[in-house]
């Protein structure tokens, strides 16, 4: 019961905006430049409408080539790197989990995991560039922030507690907090921060 509360949990933090479906293997895939106006949310159908499969190279539209992140997400952030960010102890690790796609969960106790995932380059609904893009489309709406200086473009969203970057040259890889609210992981966003500039020195 507690893996499948994790899972669901998961899913609303990398997929609150879509599925898990994925673009066509024939070419690249590519997020395009279609964030709503600022009189509208983020919905399934923007994010959906955002993966493409075009001819996945950057033109005047400010599409975005998209590409597998080539490693291991379970060794750019470590047991030991979560523990030092958070003072917890990381009592358990899923290099293999159902969500977050090409993932890596450290389950922290406190009915709380830690979550890592990189772009596998599939245009996964629920992948790190489209939600890059969602959490882009929220924050002129004031629900999510952009940080500065944290690879090309890094975004936070306090409500679906994660951070999205783009790390430069089509990757992108996410980090967030699923399951419980601890009060050891009330403000997240340094934690998030942490371990982001932690995968940014091995990319």
């Amino acid at each position: 019961m507690r893996k499948f509360g994790i899972l669901l949990g998961l899913l609303a933090a990398l997929a609150a905006c879509g599925g898990d479906d994925t673009t066509s293997d024939t070419a690249p895939a590519t997020v395009a430049d279609t964030a709503p106006t600022e009189d509208s949310d983020a919905t399934a159908s923007d994010i959906e409408a955002a993966v493409t499969t075009d001819s996945g190279t950057d033109d005047a539209t400010g599409d975005v080539t998209v590409v597998a992140v080539d490693a291991d997400p379970c060794e750019l952030v470590t047991a030991a790197d979560v523990t030092a960010a958070t003072g917890l102890t990381v009592v358990a690790v899923d290099d293999d989990p159902v969500l977050p796609p090409n993932g890596c969960v450290f389950d922290v106790g406190l009915s709380a995991v830690i979550f890592v995932s990189v772009e596998d380059g599939q245009g996964r609904m629920a992948g790190p560039a489209a939600l890059h893009e969602g959490y882009l489309a929220e924050v002129e709406a004031g629900k999510a922030e952009e940080i500065a200086d944290l690879g090309v473009s890094a975004v936070y969203s306090p409500s679906f507690r994660g951070l999205v970057v783009d790390a430069g040259s089509g990757q992108f890889f996410a980090v967030g907090l699923s399951g419980g609210y601890p009060d050891e992981l009330a403000e997240p966003r340094e934690l998030f921060t942490t371990l982001a500039n932690i995968i940014l020195e091995q990319l």
